[in-house]
């Protein structure tokens, strides 16, 4: 039990959540952080109701740093699981999401 306790007690993690809108589109990015390790989620959330007639879509985060390229919404969601060393992600950072779908695009930029 004491083992458990001071293993667990060792283990502190901390993290934070970065947010965004534009017209059609809602952004998180949700960072852990544990260590020197960066576990990440940015989750992209498709406003309207037509969201099965969303096409060919991109989605490119602060300038190709990460580039998604898809065809067709599951759902209104579009998750990207993010997983860094040596974060260079902060709370007082800012994400910039260019998302293009069919004839659309727009800007979202993500911070606290």
């Amino acid at each position: 039990m004491i083992a458990l306790l001071v293993l667990l007690t060792g283990c502190t993690s901390d993290g934070f959540v970065l947010k965004g809108e534009s017209d059609s589109w809602k952004g998180d990015y949700r960072v852990t952080l544990e260590s020197q390790r960066e576990t990440s989620k940015l989750t992209l959330y498709y406003k309207h109701d037509n969201w099965k007639d969303v096409g060919r879509y991109t989605v490119n985060v602060n300038d190709g740093s990460i580039i998604l390229k898809e065809e067709g919404l599951l759902n209104r969601t579009i998750t990207i699981p993010i997983n860094k060393m040596n974060s260079t992600v902060s709370k007082d950072s800012s994400i910039k999401i260019d998302i293009s779908w069919d004839d659309n695009s727009e800007t979202l930029t993500l911070k606290q």
